[in-house]
C-alpha cells in the first residue's frame, strides 16, 4: 500500500515530507518500524541523534504507485521546501532532480561510464508524436515543477544583463532563419502536424470535462 508521510527531527525542527510505495506491510507497520525513509539527510540525522529524536505521521494512503508520486510532488511544490531549508530536509521535488546546488555538481564521469551509458541508450525506441504531446499536457500549467513561482526584480535585472551579454557576444546565435517561403511540407509531416493538433484538443476537452 503506497502512502506519503510527515517526518520531523525534534532536534533542529525540521522536517521531511516522502512517499513510499515498495513496502510490502501496511504503512502503521511499516513507517519508523521498517523503513526510515530513503533520504541520507535522514539516515545521517538518526544516526547522530537516534530514532526517538524524531516525530512522524503518516499523511495519506494510496491505491497507485503513480497517484503517491504524484501527490508527493504537488504537496513539495506547493511548500516550496526548496526555497526553505530552514524548515525543510527535502533535497528535490521529484525524480527529475532539482536540486538547488546538484550533490553531483562538479563530478567528473569517465569514458568507460560515458561509453556505457551510450551503448545503453541505442536501439532505445523514440518517443511518438503522441506519447510526446501527452508528455508536454502532463508538464504543462499547475502541473509543472515551477508552477506559481514568481521571479524576483532582482532575478529579472540578472537574466536581462545576461541575455544582452550574450547577444553581444553571440550576434549569429540571434540571425533569423532562411524563410519558408516557396517551400511546403511534405505530406508525412502534415500528418503529424494534423495528428498532433487533433490529439492536443482531444486531451484539452477531456481535461475540462
Amino acid at each position: 500500500m503506497c502512502y506519503t508521510y510527515l517526518i520531523k527531527c525534534t532536534i533542529n525542527n525540521k522536517c521531511y515530507y516522502g512517499v513510499r510505495w515498495g513496502n510490502k506491510l501496511p504503512p502503521s507497520e511499516d513507517l519508523w518500524i521498517k523503513y526510515f525513509t530513503s533520504s541520507k539527510v535522514i539516515k545521517n540525522l538518526v544516526n547522530q541523534y537516534g530514532k526517538d529524536a524524531f516525530l512522524f505521521e503518516i499523511r495519506n494512503v494510496f491505491t497507485t504507485k503513480q497517484e503517491a508520486i504524484t501527490w508527493e510532488e504537488t504537496v513539495l511544490r506547493r511548500l516550496k521546501v526548496l526555497k526553505s531549508p530552514d524548515k525543510w530536509l527535502n533535497k528535490c521535488i521529484s525524480k527529475a532532480i532539482r536540486y538547488d546546488i546538484h550533490p553531483r555538481k562538479g563530478a567528473i564521469v569517465s569514458k568507460e561510464t560515458r561509453q556505457k551509458i551510450s551503448n545503453s541508450n541505442k536501439g532505445k525506441p523514440k518517443f511518438n508524436e503522441e506519447h510526446k504531446l501527452n508528455m508536454s499536457i502532463n508538464r504543462s500549467g499547475s502541473k509543472h515543477w515551477n508552477y506559481g513561482n514568481k521571479w524576483s526584480e532582482e532575478s529579472k535585472t540578472k537574466n536581462k544583463l545576461s541575455n544582452q551579454k550574450t547577444r553581444r557576444e553571440n550576434p549569429e546565435l540571434f540571425t533569423k532563419p532562411p524563410s519558408f517561403e516557396g517551400k511546403t511540407h511534405s505530406q508525412e509531416a502534415k500528418e503529424k502536424m494534423i495528428l498532433a493538433r487533433k490529439l492536443y484538443w482531444e486531451r484539452k476537452k477531456a481535461a475540462s470535462n
